[in-house]
């Protein structure tokens, strides 16, 4: 089911229309950081139905920098940025609600 519903999210971010979002997440604009925003909270939610509690979530982007004047032997220095990303609980409430009612009833539907 999990499987199931990334694929969904990614078939809603491929019915983009006029640089936002499809239905039922059309009141966000199509942004990378929208993007993955939608995914950790996605991830966020699955974690909280286990019973755990989010208090936040955040995306560590590490990067090497790279010194074209250091020796050979020396490392290149790592950096990481830190975002705060929003935790969209209702859009992702709207996107597993949204799912379940185009394809759960119908795989139901065909079990019974």
């Amino acid at each position: 089911m999990i499987r199931n519903l990334m694929v969904h999210l990614t078939s809603i971010i491929l019915f983009i229309k006029r640089n936002i979002f499809g239905a039922p997440l059309d009141h966000l604009a199509d942004s990378i950081g929208n993007h993955y925003a939608m995914q950790l909270s996605t991830y966020a939610n699955l974690v909280e139905s286990w019973g755990y509690k989010n208090v936040g979530i955040i995306l560590c982007h590490i990067r090497t920098i790279q010194n074209q004047f250091q020796d050979e032997n020396e490392e290149d220095e790592e950096v990481v940025e830190m975002y705060d990303i929003p935790y969209l609980k209702n859009e992702v409430g709207m996107m597993i609600a949204d799912y379940s009612s185009k394809h759960i009833y119908k795989t139901a539907k065909t079990l019974f």
